[in-house]
């Protein structure tokens, strides 16, 4: 009978368990899993890479835990972080766009989808067939997401992206009504350098995360005339997928873009010349603009490792150079999951009679334009040393930064220097695609596209910049008195002596400016409206300007001995300069001494820096470029006569002293 009775029992439980089995799939067959919320994660590439969901599973992971839920999950070694602004879509299982019924749709602008927020995003589930365990998938959209980091990052690598998730939705407990998914990404952004080549002292290393680096802040000194070679290098992060790379370069006066851009890819060392169809390039203003085609950003986007593009450009330094002002050219990278036409400000004078800046702001194409309420910031910057503008020309505060709206479409910035150029920049929104435009005479006009997914900021490193420079002396006596009549010839690091041009290689520079400025003239002449000739004039113009700037070059460092240098004289209160000398370490050395005054002994070092021109007043210590070079009045005979005789006598008997007195204490000493 007891053994009948425990049979029975057992037979109870293995029903009762068989029935505690099937339960939660017979309740399947009623219930439906009514939300799924996507919540999107951003790691960084190591956390993505020890992420592990098997282990949240054995933890208790079961899609039913919400963020803080997974929060305790994970424990204290990982703060997970939720970002907005990511498109996620519903596919059926064979990878076609569906819509909240679960009908196949033919796009996935009719697809059931959105951005996510802080909180990430819940769908609505109720209508998607569920009466059989049925598998979907839930894609990120990126040309539909509109996040973009602070730095201006974009989503790279993925795990669990699409999502695939079948519902309803069962675990132990039955089907779950509410369920949490966590599709995860790593962000990162291009990375992008300018500077000049190596043959200038430049390193372009785009790897290098410098705010500002000594290459290119310090500027390079160079001659008018001279050849300016730049390059470029990006970094494309792997796994990308832009719909947009772009580089654009402008300018400043003082250099004439050379339009001789070449693009590469691949490693250093190994890279390629990437293929004419790959790219679209196009000159504007004074520079260009580089877009990579669909072609070519199929051979950066989606790549297991970093693709890295070369450029490489140059400019020549022309007559329009001004000492001690630095001629910039500034590049920009723009890129990102939306197509764009964006450009890069143009450096911009002001109007030369009464040197005022005009800044329009438009929305051509965009119903409506201005909106009520709606505002733009631009700011004003000086195009040679990219600083936003404090004061006028005369030294007055002026608001470099101004707001534009409906009612104050344009504003003008006034008493600007004319010989300068200047910047006009919209502070960047991400929703608008930003041209810069040159109008009339001292006007800038700034047009904007409504975009309705913005990419990031566009990426400007820090530029290089060449300028020309000197330095200013004042011979004194030891009061500070300037002295008239001393003179000084200037030799380099190696020793060479600067001297000027032979009246024959002057003579035969002249000619060739002559020839080349007559045939310019001639062909502006006989342009006419049916026949412009604008090629040929563009041609001819740059060929008069190289020769303009042949002529004005004065100076080169070749002569071997002092007689041969060119001498500077101090005017008749000591003052004398040195112009269009490289930055860098020199020597003086004083060939002529002032009448009464004795020759300097050795040399003069000095050094050509941006300040060395400038106009302080003698003896206020406040100008570092003016050098005052002492001499002492003859009081005593340089050699010979009695002066020197009577120091022989006077150190004779010294040491004749110093003799006998030593004799003395050696005998005491042997007493």
């Amino acid at each position: 009978m007891q053994k009948i009775f425990k049979k029975l029992v057992a037979a109870a439980m293995a029903l009762a368990m068989l029935v505690g089995t099937a339960a939660p799939a017979m309740a399947a067959e009623d219930q439906k899993t009514e939300h799924v919320t996507v919540h999107k994660l951003l790691m960084s590439k190591a956390e993505l890479g020890a992420w592990d969901s098997d282990a949240l599973e054995a933890k208790g992971y079961d899609g039913t835990q919400d963020l803080k839920g997974l929060q305790e999950l994970v424990g204290e070694g990982q703060t997970l972080k939720q970002i907005p602004d990511v498109y996620f879509a519903w596919q059926n299982s064979e990878g076609k766009w569906i819509d909240k019924n679960g009908n196949v749709v033919d796009s996935v602008d009719k697809a059931m989808g959105g951005l996510t927020t802080a909180d990430g995003i819940e769908f609505t589930t109720t209508n998607l067939p569920q009466d059989k365990a049925t598998k979907y998938k839930i894609v990120e959209v990126k040309e539909k997401s509109t996040y973009v980091g602070e730095g201006g990052e974009l989503l790279a690598e993925q795990k669990a992206v699409p999502v695939e998730i079948t519902l309803p939705l069962v675990n132990n407990d039955g089907v779950q009504t509410d369920v949490h998914v966590y599709p995860k990404n790593t962000e990162d952004k291009p990375k992008v350098d300018k500077d000049f080549t190596e043959e200038l002292g430049g390193k372009v290393d785009a790897n290098n995360d410098r705010k500002e680096e000594t290459n290119n802040v310090d500027p390079k000194d160079l001659t008018v005339g001279s050849k300016v070679p730049y390059e470029i290098e990006t970094l494309i992060p792997a796994k990308s997928q832009y719909q947009t790379a772009a580089w654009t370069d402008q300018m400043t006066e003082g250099l004439t873009f050379n339009n001789d851009v070449k693009i590469f890819i691949g490693a250093k060392g190994a890279e390629t010349p990437l293929a004419e169809g790959d790219y679209t390039l196009a000159t504007y203003g004074n520079g260009f603009s580089l877009d990579l085609t669909k072609s070519g950003l199929e051979k950066i986007n989606n790549q297991d490792s970093e693709t890295r593009i070369h450029i490489t450009y140059s400019a020549t330094l022309d007559e329009d150079a001004i000492v001690a002002r630095p001629e910039r050219n500034d590049v920009e990278f723009h890129y990102g999951n939306n197509p764009t036409h964006s450009n890069s400000p143009i450096p911009t004078k002001p109007n030369q009679e009464n040197g005022e800046l005009t800044v329009t702001k438009n929305f051509p194409g965009v119903e409506g334009g201005w909106v009520e309420g709606e505002t733009v910031d631009v700011t004003l910057y000086d195009a040679h040393t990219n600083k936003p503008v404090t004061t006028d020309k005369d030294g007055n505060k002026i608001e470099s930064t101004v707001t534009l709206d409906k009612d104050h479409q344009s504003y003008t910035w006034k008493k600007l220097d004319k010989n300068r150029e200047y910047k006009v920049v919209e502070k960047f929104n991400p929703t608008d695609e930003v041209t810069y435009k040159e109008g009339e005479d001292g006007q800038v006009i700034i047009e904007n596209k409504k975009l309705e997914n913005p990419n990031p900021k566009p990426l400007t490193p820090e530029e290089p910049s060449v300028v020309t420079g000197g330095h200013r002396f004042q011979k004194t006596d030891q009061d500070g008195k300037g002295l008239a009549g001393a003179e000084f010839v200037v030799k380099d690091a190696n020793g060479k002596y600067l001297v000027e041009k032979s009246n024959e290689t002057k003579a035969f520079e002249q000619a060739e400016y002559d020839k080349a400025e007559k045939a310019y003239k001639d062909a502006v002449a006989n342009a006419t409206t049916e026949n412009p000739d604008t090629d040929n004039i563009k041609d001819l113009k740059a060929k008069r300007d190289a020769a303009y700037a042949k002529v004005n070059t004065q100076w080169e460092f070749t002569g071997e001995n002092k007689e041969a240098g060119y001498k500077f004289i101090a005017d008749a209160n000591g003052y004398f300069k040195v112009t269009g000398l490289a930055y860098g370490n020199y020597e003086l050395e004083e060939t002529k001494a002032p009448k009464d005054y004795a020759m300097l002994n050795g040399t003069v070092p000095f050094e050509v820096v941006a300040d060395s021109m400038g106009e302080t007043e003698i003896g206020t210590n406040k100008d570092a470029g003016l050098k005052q070079i002492e001499n002492k009045k003859v009081s005593i005979p340089q050699t010979g006569g009695i002066g020197t005789m009577i120091f022989t006598i006077v150190g004779i008997a010294l040491m004749a002293g110093a003799y006998v007195a030593m004799k003395k204490n050696k005998k005491e000493e042997l007493a």
